[in-house]
């Protein structure tokens, strides 16, 4: 398999933003977008977020906004709510390079289609 080097995480709320850590924790380049450009510029900047009081955004980790940069990483973690997974992934498919791993991070079930997000 495959070395998972470059992490890209879609989704800057508070599960985003941990597993952003968690995978920069891990020695992995991380990539966190955003559709939001002026808190994701914020958030680079000052490396800290209301989402997670008290928790800095680590070193290995940059905020984007433009889906672009997710198109050197070797996996993408979708950290968006369930009821937002289809538009995110149809939005930032073109960005995403052919082969790499994608992973639903959310929970649940879709409102309105009933589906689950595998």
């Amino acid at each position: 398999m495959a070395q998972l080097r470059k992490i890209g995480v879609a989704g800057a709320g508070a599960w985003g933003l941990a597993l952003a850590n968690a995978a920069a924790a891990a020695g992995r380049d991380v990539t966190l977008w955003g559709r939001d450009a002026a808190a994701m510029a914020r958030l680079e900047r000052e490396r800290v977020s209301a989402r997670l009081a008290g928790v800095r955004l680590a070193a290995a980790v940059a905020a984007v906004a433009d889906p672009e940069p997710l198109a050197a990483c070797d996996a993408i973690l979708f950290c968006v709510p369930a009821q937002a997974l289809h538009t995110a992934a149809a939005q930032l498919s073109p960005s995403l390079r052919a082969g790499a791993a994608l992973v639903a991070c959310a929970k649940g079930i879709e409102r309105g289609t009933g589906l689950f997000m595998t």
